[in-house]
């Protein structure tokens, strides 16, 4: 599957960074490889696109795209599988830049864009007014939203008719709203990027105690930050080469907790929570792999034999089943971990069926040798 590809058959041309549409009922997304893991969360992205389908159907498909847009980032932040308000840097700098449109215009952000991040900034502004509703005049101003656009009406007139504010007069509380939840971060924007660059340039010089002192003064600053250059990350890394590994475990952890989906980080973790012992936490962070990578066959392997080792060989078993499914170079090794957990499950005939198939494609794999020997009531777990 190729990105271009999606982007051409869902919107007519190449080159658009969408990764979903919803026609009615209908909801198309990019396949989870049509780009790379840490760029997309496909749960994330389907749970976007499924409020789509209640905003358009509530509305029959009146409602501005703005307000679709914000009702479904709204609802990314409040209850999808990821949840939290997370803001990119992209939009911090807009903010800064006093780049927000009038509620008014909020449409033309999506539709006519004039600079080359204004679609990601509308995105997120129409998340924010949603977000501003609801804490300010309630969430039953949100569905009394709908219920006007369904019956015709215009943005501004939609706005005074619910909130009881002109729409100037809602830019202006809005504005209040903004600089109250995020003007302590815009105060030290300047910082943050001038921070971001000494702590490249300590990475690159392997300078580890003033990567951490650096990254973690901006964990003060903007905790909840989880894009690839998040300083979580560089604490983690930091700590590590300083063979500490608590420490660095920490790091990774918080970023995990505040969102942080990057598929290479969270494997990271989860192998170093299951040398620490921590075998349940491991498997929490395996699984939220999936919503980022899930047809990487190594994970799912690796994610089964956590599953297995715990005593949860039911769900190893739908693990392995999917990485077998993914067609692995390692087929014996595929074929012996469903045996493993069949056998666990007390199904041994499906079990030496499977330990049967791993000596097929590799006649000396001592471990399916031995497993098919104790299956024949021979000897030994050695």
């Amino acid at each position: 599957p190729d990105h271009e590809d999606f982007a051409v058959r869902t919107a007519g041309m190449p080159g658009l960074g969408i990764l979903g549409a919803t026609f009615g009922y209908v909801i198309a997304m990019d396949s989870p490889s049509g780009r790379p893991p840490e760029q997309f969360q496909w749960g994330t992205t389907l749970w976007h696109e499924m409020a789509h389908v209640f905003t358009l159907e509530a509305t029959d498909h009146l409602v501005p795209r703005w307000y679709s847009e914000g009702i479904s980032v709204f609802e990314e932040w409040r209850s999808g599988p990821n949840p939290g308000v997370r803001i990119p840097m992209t939009v911090y700098n807009a903010m800064q830049d006093d780049r927000f449109l009038p509620i008014a215009s909020l449409d033309e952000g999506f539709v006519r864009p004039t600079y080359e991040e204004q679609v990601i900034v509308s995105y997120m502004q129409a998340g924010l007014v949603c977000d501003f509703i609801d804490r300010h005049f309630g969430g039953d101003k949100l569905r009394e939203l709908l219920n006007a656009f369904r019956d015709g009406l215009k943005t501004d007139e939609a706005i005074t008719a619910v909130t009881g504010l002109e729409p100037g007069d809602f830019d202006d509380r809005f504005s209040d709203f903004v600089i109250g939840e995020h003007g302590t971060v815009l105060d030290q924007l300047q910082h943050w990027h001038h921070t971001q660059n000494e702590i490249g340039n300590k990475l690159l010089a392997e300078n580890w105690p003033e990567v951490i002192e650096l990254a973690t003064e901006l964990t003060g600053i903007l905790p909840d930050y989880i894009e690839p250059d998040s300083p979580w990350l560089a604490i983690a890394r930091a700590h590590n080469e300083l063979d500490e590994r608590e420490a660095a475990i920490a790091a990774l952890e918080t970023f995990w907790q505040k969102g942080g989906y990057d598929p290479a980080a969270l494997k990271r973790l989860s192998g170093w929570l299951a040398e620490a012992g921590r075998e349940g936490t491991a498997i929490d962070a395996m699984m939220s792999v999936m919503l980022v990578d899930p047809l990487d066959v190594e994970t799912h392997g690796e994610l089964g034999d956590l599953l297995l080792a715990a005593g949860r060989a039911d769900e190893a078993l739908r693990e392995y089943e999917v990485a077998l499914a993914l067609e692995p170079h390692d087929m014996a090794t595929a074929w012996y971990r469903l045996a493993r957990a069949e056998h666990e499950l007390g199904n041994d005939d499906r079990s030496q069926a499977h330990v049967l198939r791993a000596l097929d494609v590799a006649p000396h794999f001592r471990p399916a040798q031995r497993l098919l020997l104790k299956l024949a009531g021979g000897t030994t777990d050695e």
